[in-house]
């Protein structure tokens, strides 16, 4: 809790002197995501992606905000924005496979979201699994 503490206080002398500092907005929204506040660390995440628009990490953590507030497709579009400059990073194609594994379970014959999964695991080098969600999506 102390170190919560220390980089709200840190992060709170940053943004009275420049509200709109990134890095500052970032760190307020890690403390508030560290405690389970999740929509408060959105907001931080966000004012920090609208002050800096190549803050990738604010993005990233916008879209892990998200998936915690069962706000998939939201999450989504953060990480589908991210792998439009990193499409080939496997963290985010994990994130991305993640959401739509979640949505395989709520709506599980849903050929567009069977169709999504296939494309991501084709894209792991031709996986077998691939063939098998076309499969599910050609049914």
């Amino acid at each position: 809790q102390d170190n919560f503490d220390e980089a709200k206080f840190y992060a709170d002398k940053t943004l009275a002197s420049d509200k709109y500092n990134p890095e500052a907005l970032i760190n307020r929204g890690n403390v508030a995501f560290a405690l389970g506040r999740y929509s408060e660390a959105q907001e931080y995440y966000r004012a920090a992606w609208s002050s800096e628009s190549t803050s990738f990490r604010a993005l990233y953590n916008m879209g892990l905000a998200y998936e915690n507030m069962n706000q998939y497709e939201a999450a989504l579009d953060c990480f589908n924005k991210l792998r439009g400059a990193f499409p080939h990073d496997a963290q985010i194609l994990c994130n991305i496979a993640r959401m739509y594994m979640q949505a395989s379970c709520i709506v599980p014959n849903d050929p567009f979201i069977l169709a999504k999964i296939a494309e991501l695991y084709e894209r792991e080098s031709g996986n077998p699994q691939a063939l098998q969600y076309y499969h599910e999506v050609m049914k």
